[in-house]
């Protein structure tokens, strides 16, 4: 017999999670559109600005570049800040509602090889490496299994009565 915790928590955050899913892939959806590789465009408008003139130049130059490594930086922080909590909270749903513990080490360890990888894309030329894509599609893939989990470990056994196990 499995022993009931955080029912109401897990349902809720497994649907919350595969909605912070669509919201990163919508982000992905746009910056894609607007041929964005990193934050909001905002580098690309000033750098377009400082080209056509529209901005005076001073007696020195503007060198937007001295600044992507912080731009990176920053993404790359802020970026594993806003994935840590939700998956370490689904996981511990999963792992609570008794989810195989080779689920959750995949999970978790899908997640930390994916944040890492990640990273390391991050910082290739142009923000777009291999290591960015294989990070963000393995991130989402693990946050899509985290929220399933969630919800079907947090609901299994009203979900078997439905079907008819």
């Amino acid at each position: 017999m499995t022993i009931k915790l955080a029912a109401v928590t897990g349902t809720y955050m497994g649907i919350l999670g595969g909605y912070y899913l669509y919201l990163t892939i919508n982000v992905v959806k746009e910056r894609q559109k607007a041929q964005v590789a990193i934050g909001d465009g905002t580098s690309a408008v000033i750098q377009q600005l400082i080209d056509s003139g529209k901005i005076a130049n001073t007696s020195s130059s503007i060198d937007l570049s001295r600044y992507q490594p912080l731009v990176i930086a920053i993404r790359a922080h802020g970026n594993f800040n806003e994935y840590i909590p939700l998956i370490g909270v689904l996981s511990l749903i999963n792992e609570l509602h008794g989810a195989p513990s080779g689920l959750i080490h995949l999970i978790l360890g899908s997640f930390t090889l994916a944040r890492i990888a990640h990273v390391h894309g991050l910082k290739e030329k142009h923000n777009t490496g291999l290591g960015r894509k294989v990070g963000a599609v393995s991130t989402f893939l693990t946050l899509g299994l985290a929220s399933i989990g969630s919800f079907y470990f947090s609901n299994k056994e009203s979900i078997h009565s439905l079907i008819g196990r």
